[in-house]
């Protein structure tokens, strides 16, 4: 009798896991999308060690556990991702663990922001055991019991897209692409199959920056799943987020068999920009159904490591630019120089032929003099003389204004780029603090002596104190408070920002902290002037 109650459980056990879903619910995926899509392998650009842990219906005796623990990072210097993956998912007499691999191609189509397709795969296993011995029975002393147990392994993959716009991802994956790929349990007793079930998800989220400085966010997140002869689940949550560090949540999922509806709860917070802590709760639509089997609690730990391609790839952008406007400097800064070597060298000629000119006409009057005045051709040559020195000083009266225009274009030319002023910050602020405004409209009084059409460009900086990366960054949000301040203050010229970190030192050659080092330098590119000026280079 009790071999066919045995039997009977652990079949009825194998036949439910066909006709209800498979893989178990996890809410971190708005955390880490690698759980449920392989196309997301070393997505963000640094890479992740991702710990999940999940608790079903704590008040149901011997109540699901599942288990993830999640690795993977971009390749260096490729589009390319790989990572790898470690579950079990034990529910009462059934356990299964599982692994795999995973390889992604990011096909960009942008280098000035996000913009790409990524491909992934996933290959792995996954092994099913049934413990007969730990099924409730009526004499738990009967030998049958004790060390009965099946198991078995099967290999499948998981395939899947996403779609990346800047802040939007849309997303679809395959999962146990080898649908109805069974483990059977041969056993005296009975003949058990396990059969896996093909699972299709989609997902699409978008990032809203909210904020005078943009640093709170707004996500949407939207999850639907797929699963034959089962009904679509959809699953929305709004992810509420500050600076990067601290995150919270409320959605809602639908049930896909009887009445599981669930409402979810979020919270994570991330510690030093490497270790990030979440934690959400699952509670039941269905009071009677929520206090019978209780709620649901799921914990995340996260650590990143690596540097951030993102970041790099923008910086590597940032120093071809420097270096763009470094080269354009360099050849204007000749140019200056040739033109004024050309000045110089027409203001020596023109004074050498007066010189001769004169020198000449004193030459014949004297010689006409010693003669008594009646040399008639003496005469005649001093009378030529006396024309060409008039005509000449004519000319050099003339060319004089070209020459005056000519040196103020020259001018103009070395203050090409001219420094205006600067922004200073506190240490590891952005704030313009309460100076802001007032150096922000000094600035706008002493643009309105400039030319009208100029272009501003912001040099952020940062003192060599930190992280690399993390200057670099916090040169950006000064340099964007600077343009927000000179906005706000009338300021409708073209605005450039340029974050250099701490490759700009105010002096020395850059070792040594300087608080000198932390503002944001204000520097215009003339591009035309109120007046048209007559004259050549």
């Amino acid at each position: 009798m009790k071999k066919i109650i045995l039997s009977i459980l652990a079949t009825v056990a194998c036949v439910w896991s066909i006709d209800a879903q498979q893989l178990p619910v996890m809410n971190h995926y708005i955390y880490n999308p690698y759980i449920y899509n392989p196309a997301r392998t070393g997505h963000k650009g640094y890479g992740n060690i991702n710990l999940n842990f999940k608790k079903q219906w704590v008040s149901m005796p011997n109540s699901p556990i599942t288990g993830v623990l999640s690795g993977e990072s971009p390749i260096p210097g490729t589009d390319m991702g790989i990572g790898a993956m470690l579950y079990m998912d034990q529910m009462h007499i059934i356990n299964k663990v599982g692994g795999l691999v995973s390889y992604a191609y990011h096909i960009p189509f942008s280098k000035d922001f996000p913009h790409r397709l990524s491909a992934g795969l996933s290959l792995g296993f996954l092994n099913q055991r049934i413990n007969f011995d730990q099924a409730t029975v009526s004499n738990e002393s009967d030998p049958f019991v004790a060390d009965q147990g099946a198991s078995g392994t099967i290999f499948d993959f998981n395939f899947g897209l996403n779609y990346q716009w800047k802040d939007l991802n849309v997303g679809a994956s395959l999962l146990q692409g080898l649908d109805n790929m069974g483990i059977s349990y041969f056993d005296p007793r009975e003949n058990i199959e396990f059969k896996n079930r093909m699972h299709i998800l989609a997902n699409a989220s978008y990032r809203f920056a909210l904020g005078p400085k943009k640093n709170f966010f707004v996500e949407p997140n939207v999850l639907m799943r797929f699963v034959p002869s089962l009904p679509v689940q959809v699953e929305g949550n709004v992810l509420f987020g500050w600076n990067e560090i601290l995150w919270a949540g409320l959605g809602y999922r639908s049930s896909n068999k009887g009445n599981a509806s669930a409402f979810v709860a979020t919270l994570g917070v991330e510690i030093g920009k490497r270790v990030f802590l979440g934690y959400t709760l699952d509670f039941g639509v269905d009071g009677n159904l929520n206090a019978s089997m209780g709620t649901q609690h799921e914990f995340m730990l996260g650590i990143k490591f690596g540097r951030n391609k993102v970041i790099e790839d923008k910086i590597k952008q940032l120093d071809e630019k420097i270096t763009q406007l470094e080269e354009k400097q360099k050849i204007i800064n000749e140019q200056v120089t040739n033109n004024s070597n050309n000045i110089d060298s027409l203001t020596t000629t023109q004074q050498e032929i007066k010189t001769t000119l004169e020198n000449k006409v004193t030459e014949i009057e004297t010689k006409l003099q010693e003669q008594g005045g009646k040399n008639d051709n003496l005469k005649q040559e001093l009378e030529e003389y006396k024309s060409k020195l008039d005509a000449h000083n004519k000319a050099i009266e003339k060319n004089a204004k070209d020459i005056d225009e000519l040196r103020e274009i020259v001018g103009e030319s070395k203050t090409k780029y001219k420094k205006l002023g600067s922004f200073y910050f506190e240490k590891g602020s952005s704030s313009t603090g309460a100076d802001g405004t007032a150096i922000a409209d000094a600035l706008k009084q002493a643009l309105e002596n400039e030319s009208a059409d100029i272009t501003i460009y912001l040099y952020g900086n940062s003192s060599v104190e930190g992280d690399p990366i993390k200057n670099m960054q916090l040169s950006t949000k000064r340099a964007i408070a600077v343009r927000k301040a000179l906005v706000e203050a009338g300021i409708k010229n073209e605005i450039i920002l340029l974050p250099m970190g701490a490759e700009n030192p105010m002096s020395g050659d850059g070792t040594a902290v300087n608080k000198a080092d932390r503002r944001v330098d204000v520097i215009v590119e003339e591009k035309g002037t109120k007046k048209k000026k007559k004259g050549r280079l």
